[in-house]
């Protein structure tokens, strides 16, 4: 409540496991809808895609997946529909859609519950809950990956000059972009006919 009173939008929030039946109940149709994975777990991470894919909406959605190591983390950014497979044909030197997080790193959904709980996890799979009890997450951290996800959503809603789809974020002293170009989305086209998903 104190969020929609002070930003003026309808926010909703549910203290309960994220679903997808829950998102359509909070939001009006044709609306762009943004959600902002802040997950520790394949199965949260397969269920917002399940989400961006929801085929009742028929609008836009965009996926924005972060996490964090103990020093290091990753933002990505995704969308869905993909309506066609060339996204630079309709506005030439634009994108217009881009590929889910979990394309460019399988690792993000892969392993189901029981295997996660089964395995003795080691610090890079932890919660930041549980890496926080340990002491095995830098202070910083979070607030740093926190800090690029606002940026991107800024030029995504805001600025409207995204040029980036993912940044990897190393608070040791390194801070990668994978740029949206089509000679990249093309590359990932390929790889993934060859695994027959487009």
């Amino acid at each position: 409540m104190r969020y929609s009173l002070s930003t003026g939008c309808n926010i909703a929030a549910l203290a309960k496991p994220f679903a997808v039946s829950d998102c359509s109940k909070h939001t009006s149709e044709g609306a762009l809808r943004v959600f902002i994975g802040c997950v520790d777990n394949p199965a949260a991470r397969r269920e917002l895609e399940r989400t961006i894919n929801h085929t009742e909406w028929r609008t836009f959605c965009i996926l924005l997946d972060c996490g964090n190591h103990m020093r290091s983390g990753q933002v990505i950014v995704g969308t869905m529909p993909v309506e066609n497979k060339e996204p630079f044909k309709y506005f030439p030197g634009y994108c217009t859609w881009l590929p889910r997080p979990s394309v460019w790193h399988k690792e993000l959904v892969t392993g189901t519950e029981d295997e996660e709980k089964k395995k003795k996890k080691p610090v890079s799979e932890m919660s930041c809950a549980e890496i926080a009890m340990m002491d095995q997450q830098g202070l910083s951290v979070n607030a740093a990956i926190a800090a690029f996800a606002a940026d991107y959503l800024v030029q995504i809603l805001l600025t409207q000059n995204l040029n980036r789809f993912a940044t990897y974020i190393d608070l040791d002293g390194m801070i990668t972009h994978r740029y949206i170009t089509p000679r990249v989305i093309k590359s990932m086209q390929l790889r993934e006919a060859m695994r027959g998903a487009f």
